[in-house]
């Protein structure tokens, strides 16, 4: 054994060393002056260099810029979700808000006429309401729906064209039909009535101290349409036609035609809308709604026809003024009388004069109240919907909302994806500092194996009619129902977030059958659109850059619907099909 080398001859092949094929050609060395048995054999080991420890500061170092800034991108992604969801499950204790900001919609009507955008305020046949006796009631009825049965609700009395002691009314569709209220508004409107019914005299006589005489007192009459001659009378009816602001609203105004051609306008409002406080009559003096309608139209001359005022050039136009606040700039401080006793209240401190807060709801889930204050509102407009309109307020918003079962199953589970979302990108934050990685964040998709958020679709179900209601109003300011909805932040934005990731959990079951990768580089950039998008609803409304939108659009989907099938129909009206 004396030919084995001692540990002394062994040697090391370090990087610098000869190449390992050149080690496999020659593996042992002679000499030739010496036999085979003198051979000399060598013992060859391989020690690899060692890699240089990498710090935590070195580490961050070697990754790009980008890839930091996505891993933030998805680190604060990831924070705001859990802190919108967690602002919904405080709803537990925390279940109203209180907001106060000044509107204004439309334009001053000292700048002059133009085209007023939407629908709010026009007193359609299928929108204005009549209180028709049925027995020992009044029942609320569309005057759309007593039009629809000639000679029996509605009778023809003058097709000439020279009667001018009805209401002209607006048609937006061709043909008659029947149509219904909405049920919470039924509701409302049937007390309505029954108050108006018992207090009619008292209203009659506040018209009378507003300026307006010879007052049709029998049954209401109208002219069915802005170029019809046709005045129908409805023989059941109450002399007194109420025309909410828009499509199934219970906040309105009133109008009682007189025989001379106007109408006295007003408005009855507290105990006429709801159940609190007294019921008030408040309205504007004859002579400055006159003046303010032929000043500001610049067309003098005039009479009243049907309710509308027609110009020398004969063409008509609806008007209504009414304001809160006393002095400049329009002068036109309502009066407020007590149907109760028919006395008039002193608005000497106009405060003591204002309506009371009024209230809508969504369901028995939203509900808000608003309260406002020193309000200036003009409507005068023809047929076509060119002439003046401004509304401005001072607005203090309150609103509430009911924590159920339904929101604690969905934001619980949300919160568990978002859980499991957080522990991926700790650990890839935690191999990139090691130097095992280089990235220290990622998207929603890293969950796309994940059977939690396979059958998040299939958990958010209960909760599936209030997420898609909530995506239609993003970025509207809705008058309404649906208004209950719209101004809770704190169930719109998490509803954002529930649909968006509904979204991309269908998308990875997809992926998954049809075994492709799915992206999810516009989860975000979705997310913060939508909230920014319905941040600033109101400046974005009315700014004037989207077209047919004055800032106030009309609830669309009611809690019980009727007219509209929700998931068919729905889409297509808001995309103006």
């Amino acid at each position: 054994m004396s030919w084995w080398p001692s540990a002394r001859s062994r040697t090391s092949i370090t990087p610098d060393s000869p190449t390992i094929s050149a080690m496999h050609a020659q593996t042992y060395v002679t000499d030739p002056g010496r036999s085979f048995g003198a051979t000399r054999w060598f013992s060859v080991r391989v020690v690899p260099a060692s890699a240089p420890k990498r710090t935590s500061i070195s580490t961050l170092k070697m990754l790009t810029k980008f890839q930091i800034i996505v891993g933030l991108c998805h680190w604060l992604t990831c924070i705001f979700i859990i802190v919108l969801v967690c602002s919904q499950l405080s709803g537990a204790f925390w279940d109203s808000t209180t907001t106060q900001e000044h509107v204004i919609y439309g334009r001053s009507p000292f700048l002059g006429q133009s085209q007023i955008v939407g629908e709010n305020d026009v007193p359609y046949s299928d929108r204005v309401i009549a209180c028709v006796g049925e027995g020992r009631f009044y029942e609320p009825k569309l005057v759309s729906s007593l039009l629809a049965n000639p000679g029996e609700s509605a009778v023809l009395e003058d097709s000439t064209g020279t009667a001018m002691h009805g209401y002209r009314l607006k048609q937006r569709r061709i043909g008659s039909e029947s149509d219904s209220l909405d049920s919470m508004s039924k509701s409302v409107y049937v007390k309505s009535c029954d108050l108006i019914a018992r207090t009619m005299q008292n209203i009659l006589s506040g018209c009378e101290a507003l300026g307006y005489t010879n007052l049709v007192r029998d049954h209401l009459r109208v002219v069915d349409d802005w170029n019809s001659s046709n005045l129908y009378v409805f023989p059941h009816a109450l002399p007194i036609l109420i025309m909410p602001y828009w499509d199934h609203a219970i906040y309105a105004r009133h109008v009682i035609p007189t025989w001379g051609g106007d109408a006295c306008m007003f408005r009855l409002e507290d105990a006429y809308s709801g159940d609190v406080g007294i019921a008030i009559f408040r309205g504007v003096n004859k002579s400055v709604r006159y003046e303010r309608t032929m000043t500001w139209l610049n067309r003098p001359g005039g009479y009243w026809k049907n309710g509308w005022y027609e110009d020398l050039e004969g063409t008509r136009w609806y008007s209504d003024v009414v304001s809160s606040a006393s002095g400049a700039p329009y002068y036109m401080l309502h009066r407020a009388f007590d149907m109760s006793s028919g006395k008039e209240l002193d608005c000497s401190n106009t405060n003591d004069c204002e309506a009371k807060a009024s209230s809508e709801g969504w369901g028995d889930k939203f509900s808000f109240e608003v309260h406002y204050h020193n309000f200036n509102s003009v409507y005068i407009a023809n047929a076509t919907e060119f002439g003046l309109f401004v509304y401005e307020a001072d607005e203090v918003c309150t609103v509430h909302s009911v924590f159920d079962w339904e929101t604690l199953l969905s934001n619980v589970y949300t919160l568990w994806i978002l859980h499991r979302w957080t522990m991926v990108q700790l650990l890839l934050v935690t191999s990139a500092l090691r130097g095992k990685s280089q990235r220290c964040g990622s998207g929603i998709c890293c969950l796309s194996r994940s059977k939690s958020f396979s059958i998040f679709p299939l958990v958010s179900l209960p909760r599936l009619k209030t997420t898609l209601t909530t995506f239609w109003i993003v970025g509207c300011e809705f008058e309404g129902q649906q208004a209950a909805i719209s101004e809770a932040w704190f169930a719109v934005y998490p509803a954002i977030i529930h649909l968006v990731l509904i979204y991309n959990s269908i998308l990875n079951l997809l992926g998954n059958v049809l075994r492709r990768r799915v992206s999810d580089v516009l989860f975000t950039p979705t997310v913060i659109v939508l909230c920014l998008l319905h941040y600033f609803r109101r400046p974005l409304a009315e700014s004037g850059w989207l077209s047919g939108v004055d800032g106030r659009v009309s609830t669309l989907i009611w809690t019980k619907p009727k007219k509209y099938n929700y998931l068919t129909s729905l889409p297509l009206i808001l995309l103006g099909a």
